[in-house]
C-alpha cells in the first residue's frame, strides 16, 4: 500500500478545488423550454413554464427574471414570435357559410391545409391530380419565417394570443444573459406551438324548467353548485381522455366562468376550488360581476408540482346587490371527528379523520317589503360541502354526513331557518349517506355499513326535513348523471332544501351528452355538471 506524504495531500487538494473552481466558472447551457400547452388558443393565457439547464431545471416566475446557477446570477429573456403563414383550413366548399376552422393536418402532395380529414377527402376529386405532380424542391426547403410579437413589458412569462395569431405558430426564444440582461452567454433555445385555434363556441343553452308557481310577493333566489375539477386534480395522468390544452386551467377557467355567468346564480356554491386560484382568479373574477365570497379551504396541503404546496376548498359567493352577510361558520370534519374520538375512545373512530370541510352562510336579502307587516325580513342559510370521496370509506361518508347535518340542526335553530344545502357528496342515491339525508336515517345494516373496520354504535338519524330538487322534480328519481368519466358515471351532485321553508320554483335542465363524449372536455370543463335551483322563501316558517 502506497502512503501520500504531506505535501502530495495539498497538491491533491489543490487540484480537486482547481476542477471545483473550473466548475463553477464554467457557463450554464439552455437545454429546452416548456411551455404550458403546445397547442395555443385565442384569448387564453400561454405561459413559458420552466427551463432546463445542464445544471438542474428551472421554474419561470413571472416578476423575476433572476436565474440562480452555480452561485451566480443570470437573466433569463423571453420572446415571443408569431409565423407569417397562417394555416387555415382551405376548403372552401364545407365552411362557405361559416368562419374557416384552424387546420391541423396538411396534404403532403398539394401542401394545401384542412382542419381534419373529412374536409381533405371531400374536396380530393378535384385536387387528385396533383398527386401526379413533382413536388417542387424550393417549395419543399422552404422554411417557416416569423415575425417578432410586440410584448410589454420584456421578458414577459405570459403571452395571450390575440385574433392575428388565430391560424398562425407561436415561437417562444429564451436566452441566458449576464445580471445586466445585456450581454448573451449562452444559446437561445426554441419551443414552436401548433397554430394557434379559436376559442370553443359554448355548448347548447339550458334553461330553467318551470316546476311550481311561485307565491304572490315571494323573495326568490337561485342557488348553483358546482364542482369545478381543481388543476391539481386535473393532470393528464388523471384525466387521460381529455387533450392536454383543454386541461390546461388557463383554458378552463374562461370556459368555466363563461357557463356560470351565462346563468348568473344568486348564490354560488363552488367545490374543488384550489387555495392559490380562489386568491388568484376565483374571487377577483367574480368580483367584478357583482360578488363577494368565502373561501374554506380543506385542512391539509398536499405538493401539487412546480414547487408548490396546496389543497382544494368549498368558495360560496353571492350576489352583493341582492344580500347582506349576517354570518358564516366553517365545518372542520377533521375536528369533529377527533372530538368524538377523545369521548368514545374507540380506535375505529380514527377513519372518521378526515380532511373535508363545509362552509355555512346566513344570507339576508337586502329587499324588503316581501312579508306582511310585523314579520321580520327573513334570514336563510346556504351550506356548501364536499364529502370524501374514496369509496372504501363508505362509513366515513355516511359520518360526515351526519356530522354535517347535526350541525347544521344546531346553527338553524333547530331547523327553523330556512335552508339549501348544495355540494359533491360523493354519494350515489343508493347509498347510506344520501338515504340519510333524505329519510332521516339509515338502517344499521345498510350495505355501507357493512366493511370491515365500519363505524359501529351509532345512531344515524337527524331532524331535518330535507328534499332533493332534482329527485323531487323527476318523482324521487335522481339524474342518471351528474359526473361522466371513463372511470365512473353517476349521480353525485345534489341540491336539498326544507320544503316548510323554502319552495322548489325551477330547475336548471341538465345537459345532453352523446354516449362516447366524456367530462370534461373542449365544451364541458369540469367532470361534473353545474346544477342550479330557483326557490322561494315560505311563510310562516
Amino acid at each position: 500500500m502506497l502512503s501520500s506524504s504531506p505535501n502530495s495531500s495539498s497538491s491533491n487538494n489543490s487540484s480537486s478545488s482547481s476542477q471545483q473552481q473550473q466548475q463553477s466558472t464554467k457557463k450554464p447551457v439552455l437545454q429546452s423550454l416548456t411551455l404550458s400547452s403546445i397547442q395555443p388558443i385565442h384569448d387564453v393565457h400561454l405561459q413559458a413554464v420552466s427551463v432546463k439547464t445542464t445544471t438542474k431545471s428551472l421554474v419561470i416566475t413571472e416578476k423575476d427574471p433572476g436565474v440562480l446557477l452555480a452561485g451566480k446570477l443570470y437573466t433569463l429573456v423571453l420572446s415571443w414570435y408569431r409565423s407569417e403563414t397562417t394555416y387555415i383550413c382551405q376548403n372552401e366548399i364545407s365552411h362557405q357559410h361559416e368562419e374557416r376552422p384552424v387546420a391541423t393536418l396538411q396534404c403532403m402532395c398539394c401542401k394545401r391545409s384542412f382542419c381534419g380529414k373529412q374536409c381533405f377527402l371531400h374536396p380530393w376529386h378535384h385536387q387528385k391530380h396533383r398527386t401526379e405532380e413533382p413536388l417542387n424542391d424550393k417549395d419543399s426547403d422552404k422554411y417557416e419565417t416569423y415575425q417578432a410579437i410586440q410584448c410589454e413589458p420584456k421578458n414577459l412569462r405570459t403571452y395571450i394570443p390575440t385574433k392575428d395569431d388565430i391560424g398562425r405558430v407561436l415561437r417562444v426564444k429564451a436566452q441566458l444573459f449576464d445580471q445586466s440582461g445585456v450581454v448573451p452567454l449562452s444559446k437561445p433555445v426554441f419551443v414552436e406551438t401548433k397554430p394557434v385555434s379559436r376559442f370553443p363556441n359554448p355548448p347548447p343553452q339550458r334553461f330553467l324548467i318551470p316546476y311550481n308557481n311561485p307565491r304572490p310577493g315571494s323573495f326568490q333566489f337561485t342557488v348553483m353548485s358546482y364542482n369545478v375539477l381543481a388543476e391539481m386534480y386535473a393532470s393528464k395522468q388523471m384525466v387521460p381522455h381529455c387533450p392536454s390544452h383543454w386541461l390546461d386551467f388557463n383554458f378552463r377557467r374562461r370556459t368555466l366562468v363563461r357557463e356560470i355567468l351565462s346563468h348568473r346564480p344568486d348564490v354560488l356554491c363552488l367545490q374543488e376550488v384550489q387555495a392559490d386560484h380562489y386568491d388568484t382568479f376565483w374571487y377577483p373574477e367574480l368580483q367584478q360581476h357583482g360578488y363577494n365570497g368565502l373561501f374554506k379551504k380543506k385542512t391539509k396541503d398536499v405538493f401539487t408540482g412546480a414547487g408548490k404546496y396546496s389543497m382544494d376548498g368549498c368558495a360560496t359567493f353571492y350576489r352583493t346587490g341582492l344580500f347582506d352577510l349576517v354570518s358564516s361558520e366553517n365545518i372542520e370534519f377533521r375536528d369533529l371527528a377527533m372530538q368524538r374520538l377523545q369521548v368514545h375512545k374507540n380506535q375505529n373512530l380514527t377513519r372518521m379523520i378526515k380532511d373535508n370541510v363545509a362552509l355555512v352562510l346566513f344570507l339576508r336579502p337586502k329587499a324588503r317589503g316581501f312579508y306582511p307587516q310585523g314579520v321580520n325580513e327573513p334570514i336563510f342559510c346556504v351550506g356548501n360541502t364536499h364529502i370524501m370521496a374514496n369509496p372504501q370509506y363508505t362509513d366515513v361518508k355516511i359520518w360526515q354526513v351526519y356530522a354535517y347535518l347535526q350541525e347544521l340542526y344546531h346553527l338553524t335553530k333547530q331547523g327553523s331557518i330556512p335552508l339549501v344545502l348544495a355540494g359533491d357528496f360523493n354519494s350515489t342515491p343508493d347509498s347510506g349517506a344520501y338515504h340519510l339525508i333524505v329519510n332521516n336515517q339509515v338502517p344499521s345494516n345498510h350495505p355501507d355499513l357493512q366493511t370491515k373496520h365500519s363505524i359501529q354504535d351509532m345512531h344515524w338519524k337527524h331532524d331535518l326535513k330535507l328534499q332533493s330538487a332534482y329527485g323531487e322534480y323527476n318523482q324521487k328519481s335522481e339524474p342518471l348523471y351528474t359526473t361522466k368519466t371513463p372511470l365512473f358515471t353517476g349521480t353525485l351532485d345534489y341540491l336539498f332544501y326544507t320544503p316548510r321553508s323554502v319552495g322548489l320554483l325551477s330547475l336548471l335542465s341538465l345537459p345532453e351528452l352523446a354516449p362516447e363524449e366524456m367530462m370534461p372536455s373542449e365544451k364541458n370543463p369540469s367532470d361534473h355538471v353545474a346544477l342550479m335551483g330557483k326557490f322561494e322563501l315560505r311563510l310562516p316558517y
